[in-house]
């Protein structure tokens, strides 16, 4: 079972009464998915658009402390789980929502140490309202010889840090920490052109080609019943680092960010 998966199930669970708890225990990590389904990433260059799978570190000496040795960066991820924002339980939980990169060695160092200090998870606990919001927060290495060590801090339910061997209890002002690290913006729009006069898939957005979530045609090339040809005009918002719903009379198309600069197909 995916991680996303188990989480909605939970709040199937709950609607028919069954409470909706996740179950944490020592010596394990909420939500493991099947071996098979465990992120093994050795070097994180960016985020990960969606946070759907147990992340493990494979840096040296994870199995012994959170933080190991001596990291030089950290790259923090910001997840949505499958709450309130932007978007309900469906297919776009589990998105990113902000990202940040810190350098600073004094900052690097203070959070490892604050990391590697916090309390081992003892017995066994109930996790009500486990909404799956997470930080990934990657430390990095001056070495590029060395994996980098992700740790994976829930935001909800039983709020716990693990790195794929260790759990610990979060406390409340390192959490504090991250998330002033890593600020979600409010959604913002813009007016917008879209181009439909071969069907909705593509769009440029910002320098980059954006793709939607599922294409809109009628068939045969053209736009859906309803909406303009060759262009559709509505509002643009942006509701992360990488996803935007376009918004219009006809209806509202969600497109997603990818690095393409060239146009992916050609349309006449």
């Amino acid at each position: 079972m995916r991680r996303g998966q188990g989480l909605i199930l939970l709040v199937v669970l709950a609607a028919v009464g069954y409470g909706g708890l996740a179950l944490a225990r020592s010596g394990s990590t909420p939500h493991r998915a099947p071996e098979h389904r465990v992120r093994r990433q050795r070097t994180y260059s960016s985020c990960p658009a969606r946070d759907t799978e147990p992340v493990v570190s494979l840096a040296p000496g994870a199995s012994a402390e959170m933080v190991p040795g001596a990291p030089a960066q950290l790259l923090l991820c910001r997840y949505s789980g499958f709450g309130a924002y932007p978007h309900p339980v469906g297919t776009w939980g589990f998105h990113l929502l902000a990202h940040h990169l810190a350098a600073r060695a004094g900052t690097v160092r203070s959070l490892a140490d604050r990391f590697n200090a916090l309390p081992p998870v003892v017995g066994t606990r109930s996790c009500p309202n486990d909404t799956g919001q997470a930080l990934i927060v990657v430390f990095r290495y001056a070495s590029a010889a060395q994996a980098d060590d992700p740790v994976t801090v829930h935001l909800a339910g039983c709020r716990q840090a693990d790195n794929g061997h260790l759990v610990r209890d979060a406390d409340p002002a390192l959490l504090q920490s991250l998330l002033t690290l890593a600020p979600v913006s409010r959604p913002h729009s813009e007016p917008y052109r879209l181009y439909t006069h071969c069907g909705i898939e593509w769009t440029l957005i910002r320098g980059t080609y954006w793709r939607a979530s599922h294409r809109l045609s009628d068939g045969q090339g053209n736009p859906p019943p309803g909406w303009s040809n060759p262009y559709q005009h509505g509002t643009l918002t942006f509701t992360g680092p990488s996803t935007a719903v376009f918004r219009a009379s006809p209806g509202a198309v969600t497109f997603h960010r990818t690095p393409r600069t060239r146009p992916p197909v050609v349309c006449s």
